[in-house]
C-alpha cells in the first residue's frame, strides 16, 4: 500500500464542530504534512472559501484536488496560478465543481 494524497483535508464553517481558529490550525499542520512528504491533497471547504484561499496562498507548491469546489473562476485561476494542470469539472451535486490543481 503506497499513500498517494493527504486528505480530505480543510475547513468546514457549516458544521463549526471546532472553532475557526482551531480548523485552520489543524489544516495548516495538515499541509505542511503534505508539504513535507511531497504529496497532493484532497481538500473540502463548505462555507470557508475566502480563508481556505488565504491560507493555500501560504502553500503554492502543493497540488491537489478541491472535490466540491464552490468558488469562482477567477478564485480558480489565482489558486493554479504557476501549476502546470488547472482543471475544472462538474462535480456530484449541480452546485459545486471539481477543481484539479497539479505541479
Amino acid at each position: 500500500l503506497k499513500v498517494r494524497a493527504i486528505g480530505e483535508i480543510g475547513l468546514d464553517y457549516h458544521w463549526m464542530e471546532d472553532p475557526k481558529e482551531k480548523q485552520e490550525e489543524i489544516f495548516r499542520k495538515q499541509l505542511e504534512l503534505a508539504k513535507r512528504v511531497k504529496l497532493p491533497v484532497v481538500i473540502h471547504t463548505r462555507e470557508a472559501m475566502e480563508d481556505t484561499v488565504k491560507i493555500l496562498e501560504d502553500y503554492k507548491e502543493i497540488g491537489g484536488i478541491m472535490h466540491c469546489y464552490p468558488g469562482s473562476y477567477e478564485t480558480a485561476k489565482k489558486l493554479g496560478k504557476g501549476k502546470k494542470v488547472l482543471t475544472i469539472s462538474p462535480d456530484s451535486g449541480e452546485k459545486y465543481l471539481s477543481l484539479n490543481i497539479w505541479q
